[in-house]
């Protein structure tokens, strides 16, 4: 009766869940769990620690509801392992056994509404930072025990209510993003926590950049998310040129073109013949397919051998006195332009940091189908490198670990006598000091062209995109 107690308490406190309990329970019965709660906690509060260090997802239940009943945020490891809890109906007083479901019932009148909301208010109390520019994915993974990008995408998508319009099969969603997560191999760089963290700027990108709602319409929107999840699955940790040049199998499927970019989407999309895992099998075969389509251009784009190319298109389409202003690109108010001085071509990764308290995302509208989709594809490719605007100690973090994935090619290259690819010999200068010109060549050209755009503005203003 204690687990009941305490989740209608906690429910209780929650102003939009009054109604539902009230028409589950007499408001005598909520009154009176909600004083012995109370009393419980005042009297005996070092029982409670001591209960909740035994480790039961009971008592781990009743220590996350503790803490948001007094008010206070839980600790994020504690809400995943209730959440994990929840999602695999798990008994709650053995671990790994019976049905939670079954015994959420056999103690109080917990159907699957009051459920999924309670999980849906733990979750969203210690993910909120993924609505800000200032996130780190290295403490994700560490306070989500090596699950932040699963555990962020399935937030991600019901909190945009992308799950429910495209009723998206919750159970079969969670069973693809565990799949997808799990597929992502243990390299230094191109891991998990490198997907959780694209994924999450490309979430900025599309509900702060001005990407939405002119450049992203609801299957848009949930096309950017799923790519981001699935850009770098089964992610080998070397590069395309290794691929092609090792003869290695990928590169002979594919033709030596895209090999890695290609195997991530092919074995993503294969995981949905599964039914068990198909959480869109209930959408309609046009929408699926043009889903389908925009998931691999956003994938493909993120080779680097198509970097100069998109970058080329996207800057010769915005170009002054180019087609986007031939055709009449839409006046932007005054209001959108940032602060020559916050946002001059010399801080473009610097702007990405930044919060903005301005509502852009009814400014901006393409000009044609390619300017959608290149836009679409320079953000993806923006996120798949957000850790360069990142605050520097993260920047380095990453910096450190893909040095260290190059390195570990150019040993597998010195052993086979291959020619060493470049950044890839330890006994050369590495990527940390080769920054400044990946930054000059490859970063801020980027940035600069996908933030900024001189179109009919004062000089020396900056359009944010």
């Amino acid at each position: 009766m204690a687990l009941s107690a305490a989740t209608f308490t906690v429910l209780l406190s929650r102003y939009e869940n009054r109604a539902l309990l009230h028409s589950l329970l007499p408001r005598a019965a909520i009154e009176k769990m909600q004083a012995e709660f109370k009393w419980a906690h005042a009297d005996d509060e070092q029982s409670q620690v001591a209960m909740v260090e035994s480790g039961t997802p009971a008592e781990m239940i009743l220590s996350v509801m503790e803490d948001i009943l007094l008010g206070r945020p839980p600790a994020l490891p504690k809400v995943m392992a209730v959440r994990h809890t929840l999602q695999q109906s798990l008994d709650v007083y053995q671990p790994l056994q019976a049905d939670l479901t079954q015994r959420m019932a056999e103690t109080g009148n917990m159907d699957g509404e009051v459920r999924d909301a309670l999980m849906l208010q733990l979750v969203e109390s210690c993910l909120s930072s993924a609505n800000s520019w200032a996130f780190d994915a290295f403490q994700l993974t560490s306070a989500t025990a090596g699950r932040p990008l699963s555990v962020l995408a399935y937030w991600l998508l019901h909190q945009s209510g992308l799950a429910a319009w495209a009723h998206l099969d919750h159970t079969k969603l969670a069973r693809w993003l565990c799949r997808i997560e799990d597929g992502y191999c243990a390299n230094p760089y191109h891991n998990r926590s490198h997907a959780a963290d694209v994924v999450q700027t490309m979430h900025m990108l599309l509900t702060r950049g001005g990407l939405m709602p002119g450049y992203a319409d609801h299957l848009t929107q949930l096309a950017a998310y799923l790519a981001a999840v699935c850009h770098d699955y089964q992610h080998i940790g070397r590069t395309n040129d290794w691929l092609v040049e090792t003869q290695d199998e990928l590169a002979l499927r594919y033709n030596d073109r895209s090999p890695m970019e290609n195997h991530h989407l092919a074995g993503a999309f294969s995981l949905l013949k599964h039914p068990d895992i198909n959480f869109l099998q209930a959408m309609p075969k046009a929408t699926y397919d043009r889903l389908r389509k925009l998931m691999i251009e956003l994938v493909l784009g993120t080779d680097m051998k198509q970097h100069f190319s998109i970058i080329g298109q996207f800057t010769a389409l915005h170009r002054p006195g180019g087609d986007g202003q031939a055709a009449g690109k839409t006046a932007i108010p005054s209001h959108v332009r940032a602060p020559q001085q916050a946002r001059s071509s010399n801080s473009s990764a610097a702007s990405f940091a930044q919060d903005s308290s301005q509502d852009i995302n009814a400014s901006l509208q393409p000009v044609s189908d390619q300017d959608k989709l290149l836009s679409l594809q320079m953000a993806l490719k923006c996120s798949d490198l957000g850790h360069l605007a990142a605050p520097l100690p993260v920047h380095l973090a990453w910096v450190s670990r893909l040095e260290a994935e190059f390195f570990a090619q150019g040993d597998a290259e010195r052993a086979q006598g291959l020619t060493i690819s470049p950044l890839c010999d330890r006994t050369k200068q590495g990527i940390t000091k080769s920054q400044v010109g990946f930054f000059d060549f490859v970063a801020l050209p980027l940035f600069t062209n996908f933030t900024a755009r001189q179109d009919k503005v004062d000089a020396g203003d900056v359009v944010v995109l």
